[in-house]
């Protein structure tokens, strides 16, 4: 199904030092027509998919499968088997305020919790980076076969009483894999980050799993993402800002798009291939804003709305 490889932001630390806040200018390209129509269509397939049975989801991949449904259910055991090291993170790595993310006003928004024990931040790494041997020498066998720590990196924020999940970092093994000396060439079965980023959630979640409403991506790297939000809002003559930002529901182009870009196809993936785990959810709409973090220059975020739907058979 090859999902793409997302580009990571650049800084997951917590700043000791106090800096006023001054919004910052974002602005990018619009994508061209094609690639934006391409995204449209990725964005519209993962929306049929969400809505359809496993085996009716199946036969949209290309090529087709005779289920839609993830062999990747066995957490948190499949991921430490194929290499994976999830480690929570101190609780000041939640911190939810312009000094670390910069969500605060969007979570309280949304009516969550910009500030609760029940945040979680976790990091998950193929392979230990600060580990004493070298991340390119670190090996894990499974099966009796041999393999190489690639490097890959996620880094999730969670709140699964409240339905919160926001991915800060993805580097997935095809991505990371290639800058290992010497590269690595053969990756991990478990490598897409529809898995990875579910497997953490339902470890974390237990019996909250399904209790999943609004999915996150923080700032926006991936240039193709970001040109895709660029052609959005150009197309509706709308502006991008601090929360609320701008609004668009998956039955318009624009969320289609946004959905079926680098950055949303892990989502609709994860949630087209996790129903028995997940319950029968779609997206209904995506928020654009900018995060008002004063670690980096304004990006824009993503916030993909979660709800539950019926099956039924999709039709192309």
């Amino acid at each position: 199904m090859g999902l793409h490889p997302n580009s990571p932001v650049r800084n997951d630390s917590v700043s000791d030092d106090i800096v006023e806040y001054r919004p910052k200018q974002w602005s990018m390209s619009p994508c061209n027509d094609g690639t934006w129509l391409n995204f449209v269509y990725k964005g519209n397939t993962l929306l049929q998919m969400m809505v359809a049975d496993d085996v009716g989801a199946g036969a949209l991949f290309m090529p087709p499968l005779a289920s839609a449904s993830s062999q990747w259910t066995n957490f948190p055991t499949d991921l430490t088997t194929w290499g994976w090291s999830p480690l929570p993170m101190p609780a000041m790595y939640c911190d939810t305020s312009n000094r670390q993310f910069g969500i605060e006003k969007a979570l309280q928004g949304l009516g969550l919790s910009s500030s609760s024990p029940n945040l979680k931040y976790w990091y998950i790494q193929h392979g230990v980076r600060s580990g004493r041997e070298r991340l390119d020498d670190q090996k894990y066998t499974v099966n009796g076969k041999e393999y190489r720590a690639t490097g890959g990196d996620f880094s999730l924020l969670m709140n699964p009483t409240e339905g919160f999940l926001m991915i800060s970092k993805q580097y997935s093994p095809a991505y990371e894999g290639p800058n290992r000396s010497p590269p690595v060439t053969e990756l991990p079965n478990l490598q897409h980050s529809s898995d990875i980023v579910f497997g953490q959630w339902t470890s974390i979640a237990q019996g909250n799993t399904k209790n999943i409403k609004y999915i996150v991506i923080w700032s926006l790297a991936n240039m193709q993402s970001a040109s895709a939000v660029a052609k959005a809002l150009s197309n509706t003559n709308s502006e991008i800002g601090n929360w609320p930002g701008a609004s668009f529901n998956m039955d318009t182009p624009e969320g289609k798009a946004l959905l079926g870009t680098p950055n949303g196809v892990g989502v609709g993936y994860m949630l087209a291939q996790h129903k028995a785990q997940l319950g029968k959810k779609t997206i209904s709409k995506v928020d654009v804003f900018l995060h008002e973090s004063t670690l980096i220059r304004a990006s824009p975020c993503m916030v993909f709305h979660v709800k539950s739907c019926l099956i039924s058979r999709p039709t192309r």
